[in-house]
C-alpha cells in the first residue's frame, strides 16, 4: 500500500515532491514506486501515476500487463554493474531504466540489437 503524501519525480527539474491526493503535476508526469500489483493500481487510481519504477526483482508478466492495460509506463531501477540483469530489462521490453552503469547497458544493448538481426 502507497503512503499519503507519495514522492514522485517531477522532470524535466530532477526534483522530488510530494503530491496530496487532489494535487497532479503540472508537466503531466507522476512516478510511483511499486512492488506489486496492488501498488501498481492504488498508484494509478490514487495519484494517477503514469510511470513506476520498481526493482528488477519485482518484475512479474502479472505487473507488466496490468501496466500496459492501465497506460503506466513501466521503468526498472538496477544500480549494480550486471549485463545479465541488463539483458533481463531488454527482454522485458520495459520503458525506461534507471541505472549508473551505461556504458555496460549500452554495450548489452548494442549486442541484443545485433543478435535480433
Amino acid at each position: 500500500m502507497l503512503p499519503p503524501g507519495r514522492s514522485f519525480c517531477v522532470p524535466p527539474y530532477n526534483a522530488w515532491t510530494t503530491l496530496q491526493d487532489s494535487q497532479i503535476s503540472p508537466i503531466g508526469c507522476r512516478r510511483a514506486h511499486a512492488g506489486n500489483v496492488e501498488d501498481v493500481i492504488e498508484a494509478h487510481e490514487r495519484y494517477r501515476a503514469n510511470i513506476v519504477e520498481m526493482g528488477l526483482n519485482n518484475m512479474s508478466q502479472e505487473l507488466f500487463n496490468v501496466c500496459r492495460e492501465l497506460g503506466i509506463k513501466i521503468m526498472i531501477y538496477h544500480q549494480e554493474k550486471d549485463p545479465e540483469a541488463f539483458r533481463e530489462v531488454i527482454r522485458w521490453g520495459v520503458d525506461m531504466i534507471n541505472l549508473n552503469h551505461g556504458d555496460v547497458f549500452a554495450e548489452v544493448a548494442r549486442e541484443f540489437r545485433e543478435q535480433q538481426l
